[in-house]
């Protein structure tokens, strides 16, 4: 009978610490800010306000950014913690520096679009956004470079593995969030709680075009080992990785790094 309470108890609490930690979890992956918060109407960018809806209905809000004369259409897909308004300055860069056109839109629950975010519905969203990126700058989907950081990169890879796309840029990207988790908190197993996966280690063997990738060795939040891993599961022929010295993960983008995705662009065919 002991043993029998002690087993029943045992049940509770996973059922217990499962519910809690899923909850924890989701706070923790999907900060979500959301509008006002930011610069909403930066005086030195000029885009437009986009309005479109996922698959599945949802309302979503996107920048674009267009240019007479783009070296590439990038797509453009943020961090966690962010959305379009905390991204100006990069978008600012990519457009007057390097010349690209871009889109960059707030998943769901963030910024200005509906909803709440889960793995597979920021999925979903990057998907409405490429199809509708393509139809603003009026160029075939296959035209679109995907760029991510961070978890960004996770959508990015989906999106490549998923749909045909000129190249992919990468940085601060993680193998899985399962990884990133046990990496941070060794002391609890946390992958027998964990809900959400975004397996880009899995993913990205499915994606052979051009890659571009960069992780810095000072990065404290996915370590530097994820990226290399990352890297080498890419089966494409046509991948650099750049290694960024004492680069950490919420710092500005490296000058090293746009060094070298402007050399990216330049290449793709």
């Amino acid at each position: 009978m002991r043993y029998r309470h002690t087993v029943i108890g045992c049940v509770i609490f996973i059922a217990v610490m499962s519910v809690m930690l899923r909850t924890i979890e989701s706070k923790l992956l999907f900060p979500a800010p959301r509008f006002p918060s930011g610069n909403w109407s930066p005086q030195d960018l000029e885009f437009e306000e986009i309005d479109f809806s996922a698959e599945d209905g949802v309302p979503l809000h996107g920048w674009f950014l267009p240019h007479q004369d783009p070296r590439a259409h990038v797509l453009f897909c943020y961090g966690n913690g962010e959305h379009v308004a905390f991204i100006a300055p990069v978008l600012k860069h990519l457009n007057e520096a390097l010349n690209c056109s871009l889109f960059a839109f707030d998943y769901r629950g963030y910024g200005r679009s509906s909803g709440s975010p889960t793995e597979q519905g920021i999925f979903a969203d990057s998907r409405a956004a490429h199809i509708k990126f393509a139809q603003l700058a009026d160029i075939k989907s296959s035209e679109v470079v995907v760029m991510g950081k961070s978890l960004g990169g996770a959508v990015a890879v989906e999106l490549a593995a998923t749909r045909t796309i000129r190249g992919l840029v990468l940085l601060r990207t993680f193998t899985s969030i399962p990884d990133v988790a046990a990496w941070l908190y060794p002391w609890f197993p946390v992958r027998w709680f964990m809900h959400s996966e975004f397996n880009s280690l899995h993913r990205i063997q499915s994606y052979n075009g051009p890659l571009l990738q960069g992780h810095g060795t000072a990065d404290k939040i996915v370590p530097y080992v994820q990226g290399e891993q990352l890297f080498e599961a890419s089966p494409s022929t046509r991948k650099q990785f750049v290694s960024i010295p004492g680069g950490t993960h919420n710092a500005p983008i490296e000058g090293r790094f746009f060094e070298a995705l402007e050399l990216f662009l330049n290449a793709l065919p």
